[in-house]
């Protein structure tokens, strides 16, 4: 019975998250699994919190399968042992009613933080993530970012299942009510002011294809991408930036006189500033850049990638295990770049994420703290192809503009291209898989507090955590 409310608990909150969006569900949807672990021995609730957390992963990340199921059970199994780690600690506790809520939601947190450190961090399947259509209760993370409404969310799950019904559900209503209460009068107190800076996001629609038979992935020619974007630019009037996708050419730009040129003359013809995603072959090295173009037609600032992809931009033991190649990686690995650094242009200042920078809101921060004006994302989802992978990494595009109050582009190959505004609410996007060119104006940004204190904030959700563990010493010096 307990592995039947624990897959009933995982696959209710994976139906939370995009593109099933039923983000409600996030509210309630941990109760069954707090019952069934809250009275377990810790070796018992360790296994049965890795069994959920495998269950929640690998729903959620269904769309793993497409590079295999070796890949998809690997990462299940690896991101479910924080799961495992978090029922461990709570069983060990032992900790009821509101102590209780308090201190599972503090130990979810710290759990949830810890496992997005580190070049092997990941952040997908944060509660926060599952509620970027809830514009008001995602202003909350201007606050503590989106740690801090993953706190908010545990909490109330742990109110309902481990205070008495009825004052269970009064707190949880209470909490949720507020939460919705301060982060609308947050966004509304840091929404910056309306600017005059006009921006086009292009979306080619056309990626990497796949022979699902063979496994082999192929990209569009430069000449079908110059096809596909001539009549999406054709009638674009001047505009102070057009931002195009991560890899908008599977070339390196400067190398390649017919890519560069049709760049840079674009760039002139419309007396605008391009930014423009770009492979880049330097000193025996390959880097995953974005490249910007000023209306002169000159490549005036280069990014590139800082964090990369495990086991997609890098493999991490190439040599120590080299039946990895077995499993379809790279025979090569990107270099990263050395540090997030915002690119100027005139009367602007952009801090450019690279696909998976994007899930990190300690790098959106950083180019916040840095001067940034607003927060740009490239990304090449057509990996991804039609699964729920696309929205779910828009998402995270939401949380980034409203944490730090910034309007943010997000230019994709196949996409959802958007444009966000500072309180997260997209207010403009672009189908999957369709030509597209999505204009707006935005404005600079305007610093939030957890522009300033970041994730700091946390230290005091773990103070209930250090309570109950010198709650448990002292009760363990009376046996």
């Amino acid at each position: 019975m307990s592995l039947v409310l624990l897959c009933f608990s995982a696959l209710l909150l994976v139906l939370a998250f995009p593109r099933a969006n039923l983000f409600p569900i996030a509210w309630f949807a941990l109760i069954p699994f707090i019952i069934v672990i809250k009275d377990k021995k810790p070796i018992n609730a360790f296994f049965l919190g890795w069994f959920y957390g495998f269950v929640f992963i690998g729903g959620l990340l269904y769309w793993i399968l497409i590079f295999g199921i070796i890949p998809w059970i690997a990462l299940a199994l690896f991101e479910g042992f924080y799961f495992a780690l978090i029922s461990l600690f709570f069983s060990l506790l032992k900790q009821k009613d509101w102590q209780g809520a308090l201190i599972f939601a503090s130990i979810w947190t710290a759990f949830d933080y810890l496992r997005s450190l580190g070049k092997f961090g990941f952040t997908w399947g944060s509660l926060a993530q599952s509620q970027y259509l809830d514009t008001p209760l995602l202003g909350t993370c201007k606050i503590g970012g989106m740690f801090f409404l993953t706190f908010i969310l545990v909490l109330q799950n742990g109110f309902i299942a481990l205070l008495p019904l009825k004052r269970g559900i009064k707190n949880a209503l209470l909490i949720i009510a507020a939460a919705h209460i301060i982060g609308y009068g947050l966004n509304i107190l840091y929404y910056p002011k309306e600017g005059n800076f006009k921006v086009a996001v292009t979306q080619a629609g056309i990626g990497e294809r796949v022979t699902h038979q063979a496994g082999i992935w192929s990209s569009p020619s430069n000449e079908e991408l110059i096809r596909a974007y001539d009549p999406l630019l054709k009638d674009l009037s001047r505009k102070d930036l057009i931002v195009f996708s991560e890899t908008a050419f599977p070339v390196s730009i400067p190398d390649v006189q017919d890519v560069r040129e049709w760049v840079e003359n674009l760039a002139r013809e419309k007396k605008s500033y391009v930014l423009i995603g770009s492979p880049i072959e330097e000193g025996g090295k390959i880097y995953n850049s974005a490249l910007l173009f000023s209306p002169e037609g000159r490549i005036i600032a280069r990014y590139d990638k800082v964090q990369l992809v495990p086991f997609g931009e890098f493999v991490p033991w190439r040599k120590t295990f080299p039946w990895l190649k077995k499993l379809g990686v790279r025979d090569f690995d990107f270099t990263p770049g050395k540090e997030w650094y915002p690119m100027e242009l005139r009367g602007l200042s952009l801090g450019t994420m690279i696909c998976f920078e994007s899930i990190f809101p300690k790098i959106a921060r950083k180019y916040s703290i840095k001067g940034a004006d607003i927060l740009v994302v490239i990304t090449n989802d057509s990996w991804f192809g039609r699964t729920w992978a696309g929205e779910q990494h828009l998402a995270f595009s939401s949380l980034r503009a409203c944490e730090e109050g910034r309007y943010l582009l997000r230019a994709t190959t196949t996409g959802i291209s958007a444009i966000i505004a500072p309180d997260g609410k997209i207010l403009k996007r672009a189908g999957l898989f369709l030509p597209a060119i999505l204009v707006g104006e935005v404005g600079k940004g305007k610093n939030t507090p957890y522009t300033y204190i970041g994730d700091y904030v946390l230290a005091f959700l773990f103070l209930p955590i250090l309570m109950a563990m010198l709650s448990f010493m002292k009760r363990r010096t009376h046996f």
